[in-house]
């Protein structure tokens, strides 16, 4: 098995689909500079860390609606996943056997969520799923036996006189 050590540079923009396929090795990317990733770009690689799923990232030249798409990080070694307001759609396989993966942060903009975007993860039992109480993310997490934490939103209350603040679980 060959290993690489690979550096996506902060210039490249596009990751075709496949592009890291069964890449074995270190993989340096920092997603949030990319604009656009195909299909499988990851699958089996060993994509490790924490993945931020920007609302203004493309998936397979996909933009409206705002989705994750198929396979995108399947068999990876991720071990985090946060995907950020405005993301609407969790394809299928899109996280699969992600078998490093303890906490999944889904916003509320998502309202669909694939039957398979998260199965077959040996480690289920130790993975969160964390979003907000009445959301998609906590259905899907029941609905598959996956622990759910809910999110809060705290707003911070300011005039020149005074500031407090007020914590509430959003439903």
């Amino acid at each position: 098995d060959k290993r690489y050590n690979i550096t996506v540079p902060k210039s490249v923009k596009v990751i075709g689909g496949a592009a890291f396929l069964g890449v074995k090795g270190k993989i340096n990317i920092d997603i949030s500079n990319i604009t656009s990733i195909g299909d499988q770009a990851f699958v089996a690689s060993d994509l490790s860390g924490t993945i931020t799923i920007s609302k203004n990232l493309k998936f397979d030249g996909k933009k409206n609606p705002l989705w994750v798409c198929t396979a995108v990080f399947s068999k990876t070694k991720i071990t985090a996943v946060v995907i950020e307001e405005g993301v609407t759609r969790i394809g299928d396989h899109t996280f699969e056997y992600l078998e490093n993966a303890t906490e999944i942060t889904i916003p509320k903009s998502v309202t669909e969520i694939s039957e398979t975007a998260f199965v077959l993860n040996a480690n289920q039992d130790s993975m969160t799923i964390k979003g907000y109480e009445g959301s998609c993310a906590q259905e899907y997490a029941l609905s598959h036996d996956i622990p759910f934490v809910a999110m809060s939103h705290k707003h911070i209350y300011s005039n020149p006189n005074f500031v407090w603040s007020e914590d509430y679980t959003s439903c």
